[in-house]
């Protein structure tokens, strides 16, 4: 989730449109789709005749007043309108600050740690810390190219077969395909998700899936977390810690495998040949 900060006695234009203040990059929003604008000490929000409309609260909207925190969705793009005073900003850059350093905290325990077991299970545990999230699961390529569930907390492997975790294996298909990130706020009023079973079922609220890859060529899986609390929102922030861990991990991951490699290649030549076990 992009954060933007409003200013008083400006209108700000929503939309797909490069000339927007706020610009969505989705199909599901219109080039100009809404207005925010502060009058009389209130922000109104206003659609623009937008081709899949407006909502705040979830209920459609022309124009509605924004008198405290709202969830507002424009299209199948949602976001969080806050109304916040120094004191609040000031706290988020110090919360900000701890988390990060929380993240580099982690990265150097991913870089020393050489069992892929071991380096899995933190990798998650760092996940649901740091993104605040319920429930994560890592799946990895084997030789033969197949995913696997590597690792896994708050829910079962079983429970991943299942039909109503079809939503889930959806986010992950998508990831695999694009090669990039997927953040959802609020899955039940997501259009590519909120008719997957494993959305309406289980009411995942927030998810996040993102690929591990070494480059576009080199994919070696995806690490998927969300959260069921209704109103859970992922932040950019979250998405930078996330990323962050990622490609930290993914590096972790490749150098695990290689030498947990090359530790079986050794094993067995000094199988084939024992006398070389003198050297």
């Amino acid at each position: 989730m992009k954060e933007f900060r409003l200013d008083d006695g400006i209108t700000y234009h929503v939309g797909r449109g490069s000339d927007c203040d706020i610009q969505l990059h989705s199909f599901s929003v219109s080039r100009r789709h809404a207005s925010l604008v502060l009058a009389n000490g209130v922000w109104t929000l206003t659609d623009l005749g937008s081709k899949n409309g407006t909502k705040a609260q979830g209920e459609a909207i022309q124009t509605t007043q924004l008198n405290g925190d709202r969830w507002l969705s424009f299209g199948d793009m949602q976001a969080r309108f806050q109304l916040l005073g120094q004191q609040q900003l000031d706290q988020q850059a110090m919360q900000a600050s701890q988390r990060w350093q929380r993240c580099t905290y982690l990265k150097e325990q991913l870089n020393s740690e050489n069992d892929l077991e071991r380096l899995l299970s933190r990798i998650l545990e760092g996940v649901l810390q740091l993104a605040g999230t319920d429930r994560a699961f890592i799946l990895l390529k084997d030789g033969a190219d197949r995913l696997n569930v590597s690792a896994i907390r708050g829910v079962t492997t079983a429970a991943l077969q299942r039909v109503d975790f079809a939503g889930s294996r959806s986010a992950v298909a998508e990831v695999l395909k694009t090669g990039r990130p997927l953040v959802t706020c609020d899955s039940l009023d997501h259009q590519f998700l909120a008719n997957q079973p494993s959305i309406q079922l289980n009411a995942i609220r927030a998810l996040a899936c993102l690929p591990l890859a070494l480059d576009s060529n080199s994919l070696l899986g995806v690490v998927y977390t969300d959260s069921l609390l209704l109103g859970k929102e992922i932040t950019e922030l979250d998405l930078k810690i996330l990323e962050a861990i990622t490609d930290n991990a993914t590096v972790a991951i490749a150098a695990t495998m290689i030498s947990a490699d090359i530790d079986e290649l050794n094993q067995g030549s000094t199988d084939m040949f024992p006398h070389l076990s003198a050297w």
